[in-house]
């Protein structure tokens, strides 16, 4: 399913989430109108990115605003407007900080707006204060298969992963008391292997549902 196919006004993007880790973690929060699950057009960032922009319709503009470096091949096929956001301090920027520059780029809904945040991929972030004073928990150089060894085997590994799910989550809820009466959905470029196989990550021209099935949910604006 092609992002483009559905209606919405913003379309927040989780990197390397799984249906099920959705699933488990929304009803903690309570701004889900629905969970669903589609088929990603693409097992890695690039190429969901390719085919995903590909497919932009041309009746409002689009920007894409993405802490995912892969991000940027969307640029390759479309005419959109692509914001990178770095991190001077991390390897991926904090999701404090893509909302901040999505809010700067929202101009309403005469024009969509894609927000691809860089978690639950690792590094694995957790508040220490407010909104922005994070800090890195697990994750570094080589990310998940490194905590793999690190931390315990599998379970533990997907439990970082579902840990930086709720926290990229309390970035978005904060996200949507400032859209107005946007129409917003929520789904991922991709999952993750966790253990399938005897695998962690995801690789190109992966077909298995661990990686291809990710969430599709409505999000409510509402006060």
């Amino acid at each position: 399913t092609n992002v483009f196919e559905r209606d919405w006004d913003v379309l927040v993007v989780l990197d390397a989430c799984r249906a099920e880790w959705l699933e488990a973690v929304a009803p903690e929060f309570g701004m889900f109108e629905s969970v669903d699950r589609i088929r990603s057009v693409a097992g890695r960032t690039a190429g969901w990115a390719r085919r995903t922009f590909a497919a932009a319709p041309t009746d409002r503009p689009v920007t894409y605003v993405h802490g995912a470096k892969y991000g940027r091949f969307a640029s390759h096929v479309a005419d959109i407007e692509r914001v990178f956001v770095r991190s001077r301090e991390f390897r991926y920027p904090p999701a404090h900080q893509l909302s901040r520059v999505a809010l700067d780029r929202w101009a309403g809904p005469t024009e969509r707006l894609v927000v691809h945040y860089a978690q639950p991929h690792f590094p694995v972030f957790r508040r220490t204060g407010d909104r922005t004073d994070v800090e890195v928990v697990a994750g570094t150089g080589k990310g998940a298969k490194v905590a793999l060894f690190r931390h315990g085997g599998y379970g533990a590994v997907e439990a970082l992963y579902r840990a930086n799910l709720r926290y990229v989550l309390g970035e978005v809820a904060a996200l949507l008391g400032q859209l107005g009466d946007a129409r917003v959905a929520l789904t991922a470029d991709h999952g993750e292997f966790v253990g399938e196989y005897g695998l962690v990550g995801h690789f190109p021209g992966v077909q298995h549902d661990a990686v291809r099935i990710v969430p599709w949910a409505r999000l409510d604006t509402g006060p």
